[in-house]
Parts: C-alpha cells; structure tokens; sequence
C-alpha cells in the first residue's frame, strides 16, 4: 500500500492536472505542454489552430461543465475524435501530429479526473493509438519524440517550441505513471529511459513573447548550465540527497526559474 505522503503528492498532482481542461478553454491560457505561438502559421493557411486542438477546445468546453447525464455523451465524442485522428495519421504532417499528441494527452488527463468515466477497456486503445502517433512522428522526424537540446539542438525559436512542447508532454506522461502507481497500488520502477529524459525548460524561456527574449534567455541558461540540472534522473537524484548542501542548493536555483509543471514534476519525483 502507497505510503500517505505519495498518495498527498498524487493527490496534489491530480488537482494540478485538473486545471487542464480548464486552460484548454482559451488559447491566452493554454495548458503548460501546449505552446501558445506553436501553431501561429495556422492562421495564413485557414484556421487559427489545428484541427485536433480546435476539436479538444469544444470537448474541453463540455467537458468542464458535464454533468452525470452529458458524460456518457462527451466520452463517446472523445472516443469518435481519437478515432477520426488515428485515421488520418498517414495525412499528418509532423505540426499536425504534434497537436494530436497534445489531443491525445488532454483526453488522457480528462479520463484520469473524470470520476465517472466508464469503459475502462478503451483505455489500452487509447494507450495504442497515442503510441501509434509518437512513432510515426519519430519516423517523419528521423529521431527521438524527446529531444535533448545538449543532443539535438534547435536551431530557431519555432523548432525549439516543437521540440520543448513534445519533452512538456513527456512530463505530463511522467505524472500519469505516478498517479497510476498509487491509484493502483503497483510499484512502478523509473527506468533509464525514464531518467534519461530531460527536464522542462524555465518559465522565462516556455513563455517568451519573441524570438529576441527566446535568445537571450537562451543563452543565460547555457552559461548556468541549469545549475547542473539536465534530466529527469539529475532532479531524482537531488531530491533524495536533501541532506547536502549542494544537492539544495541546485535544487533552490532550479526551483526558482522553473512554473506549474516543473513544480508537479518535482512533486512526482519526490514519489519515487
């Protein structure tokens, strides 16, 4: 049985995500792993954002005001939409893919704080065609979904949106995975490819308005170097060597330039 402190963190991180389909409601307030100026080009070809992310602002808007009788109703739509963008997934293009995975992700987050969603057995398509999306974004790109900038780097703001808003999806992933372990009692190991991932960019850099602030705040943090802290395993790490100077130290510098997500992320470390 889950210790009362992870199941706090879990239940701290669950009312995180809960604001998620709220902020989904207006493109000024978009959720932490969706950039604001990722889809801009949108707008000189058609419609102001993606059709998979225009589809999950009209879910979300049902969504956030459901009753127990419109439930049955907005999971069945949900359903339809996966449906509809797994069909199209050969179409896509890889911005198109990428609001799909944010799609993808916002019903997840819908499902695991919905109380009263049903059919638990469309879970694991869910699960599959989410799956199916990210490989063949990976095939498109001829790479890994989740891209270190140390590895990959980005050679303009508009590529560093893409690549920064797919590692903010894998934080979000990160956070299900915790939530599931205590919901379900399981002991779920972190894995290496689980700490090799790297941690979310600062506040400063995930909100600049331009590509002028997007560089200088750039290259301040390639001069820190994020104090040391460069994945997922470097923050596990700190977190369970609080006896040291240095390891707070880093993590007091980290925590002061990072938002929202970042702070559930070091929740959900705490956990493991």
């Amino acid at each position: 049985m889950p210790d009362p402190i992870s199941q706090r963190c879990a239940l701290f991180i669950l009312q995180g995500l809960r604001s998620y389909p709220h902020m989904m409601l207006r493109i000024e307030t978009f959720p932490p792993f969706i950039h604001t100026k990722v889809h801009q080009s949108w707008s000189s070809h058609g419609p102001a954002l993606p059709e998979a992310l225009g589809n999950c602002i009209g879910i979300a808007q049902m969504f956030v005001s459901r009753t127990s009788e419109t439930t049955p109703f907005i999971w069945r739509t949900i359903r339809e939409e996966q449906y509809r963008l797994l069909k199209q997934i050969d179409k896509f293009t890889n911005l198109e893919l990428l609001a799909a995975i944010q799609a993808f992700t916002m019903y997840v987050i819908m499902r695991i704080t919905d109380e009263e969603a049903e059919h638990a057995e469309e879970d694991f398509a869910t699960l599959r065609s989410f799956q199916a999306l990210c490989l063949r974004y990976c095939e498109n790109s001829g790479g890994p979904i989740c891209r270190h900038e140390l590895h990959y780097p980005s050679s303009s703001w508009a590529e560093w949106v893409v690549a920064e808003s797919l590692r903010r999806v894998a934080v979000v992933w990160f956070l299900f995975d915790r939530i599931v372990c205590i919901r379900t009692g399981t002991l779920c190991e972190i894995t290496g490819d689980f700490r090799a991932l790297p941690l979310p960019s600062s506040k400063i850099l995930w909100e600049a308005e331009n590509e002028g602030v997007w560089r200088s705040e750039q290259n301040h943090g390639k001069s820190t170097t994020n104090n040391g802290f460069l994945s997922f395993g470097d923050l596990i790490d700190a977190q369970r060597r609080t006896q040291h100077a240095e390891s707070v130290r880093k993590l007091d510098a980290w925590t002061s330039r990072v938002d929202g997500l970042s702070t559930l992320l070091a929740i959900a470390t705490v956990m493991v």
